[in-house]
């Protein structure tokens, strides 16, 4: 494919829908880039630390208003930063009273970890909110197709959203834990489904993928759902334990993929977009649901111990409060300049799994 061809498909991704779907993916994600560089800007603010810029964004400044801290709104909206006095150790700025590094390690753990903090707290805000509004998603055990996932070989075979499958090869199927059964054991084998669509019978064949990290076949739908209605503090409790459940499934699976039990499915910028305007067609609810998922995995991910992420800096600032020492500039150079490499080469290998699972 060649790199004209390439870019005509890559923004056929948003060729699909209007103006207006894209800025609801702009705006969702500079709110999970808002939230977190706000939490880092209220903690410094609370331990008095001087904010010089607050910016949405890098590159050529496109809006600059002037307060006390000067804020920014720059070309690529890719990120975003919050610049503070004396943010680094060898500066002369380290210290004034109220630079970054004239506070001590533990008020500095505490301003570098709210960023992640508000993405939490975004996220379980967003669940219970659609939870309190829409209700309870529930899942229902019946022999009938959820959501379809596009380029699925469900969705290729035509089946649609709401379709009931009355039996696969001849079996008959009542039930969720049937298509479950007579699906996952078949990768490759092409099936009979028998499909009852408003009273009209029809008849698909549809061979299941086989899923790269658990090995059973999939033809791409979800099981039907519905939503049954929750008081406020049911609301709280169900946001509290998705958000939870979230945070620890996505560490155990980042964990098992260091360990090399199962194969790595980085998504970036242009995988994120694809999948947030897939989900804009399933509605609000599942829109706004799906970056409460975003904002949950940014905190959980900048949490890591990586040089240059917050969880990187919390190591130092740690390792500096037991010891009373802070690395040399030259290691602290090294350490930065090696975390800066592995996020770009993370980046990079996120955007060719992207343009490779979008592209073919």
């Amino acid at each position: 494919m060649n790199v004209t061809s390439l870019l005509t498909r890559l923004g056929g991704i948003f060729s699909g829908a209007n103006i207006l779907d894209s800025v609801y993916i702009l705006l969702a994600i500079s709110l999970v880039i808002i939230i977190h560089e706000a939490g880092h800007y209220s903690a410094a603010r609370i331990v008095g630390v001087y904010v010089e810029k607050f910016s949405l964004g890098f590159g050529p400044v496109l809006i600059r208003i002037k307060r006390e801290t000067e804020f920014l709104i720059s070309l690529i909206p890719l990120g975003g930063y919050v610049k503070m006095r004396g943010e680094h150790p060898f500066e002369t700025s380290e210290k004034a009273p109220d630079g970054f590094f004239a506070k001590s390690p533990l008020k500095r753990i505490f301003i570098v970890t709210a960023g992640p903090a508000g993405n939490f707290l975004l996220g379980f805000f967003i669940f219970f909110i659609t939870t309190w509004a829409a209700g309870q998603l529930v899942m229902q055990n019946l022999a009938k197709a959820g959501n379809v996932l596009e380029g699925s070989p469900a969705q290729k075979a035509g089946l649609e959203a709401g379709d009931s499958i009355v039996s696969i090869n001849g079996q008959r199927m009542e039930k969720w834990d049937d298509l479950v059964a007579a699906i996952h054991p078949s990768p490759g084998k092409e099936l009979l489904f028998v499909i009852d669509r408003d009273g009209k019978i029809l008849k698909k064949n549809i061979t299941p993928e086989q899923d790269k990290q658990s090995g059973v076949g999939l033809i791409g739908i979800s099981a039907p759902f519905t939503r049954l209605p929750v008081a406020p503090h049911r609301a709280f409790i169900s946001a509290a334990n998705k958000s939870a459940a979230i945070v620890v499934m996505t560490a155990r699976f980042l964990i098992m993929t260091i360990a090399g039990k199962v194969k790595a499915e980085v998504t970036g910028p242009v995988g994120i977009a694809s999948i947030m305007k897939d989900t804009l067609s399933q509605g609000w609810i599942a829109f706004f649901e799906l970056t409460a998922l975003l904002s949950l995995n940014l905190g959980l991910i900048n949490l890591f111990p990586i040089p240059i992420l917050d969880g990187g800096h919390v190591v130092m600032f740690a390792w500096e409060g037991i010891t009373k020492k802070f690395p040399s500039e030259k290691t602290y150079g090294i350490l930065q300049t090696i975390g800066l490499a592995f996020l770009l080469l993370v980046m990079l290998a996120a955007t060719r799994s992207d343009l490779i699972r979008i592209f073919g």
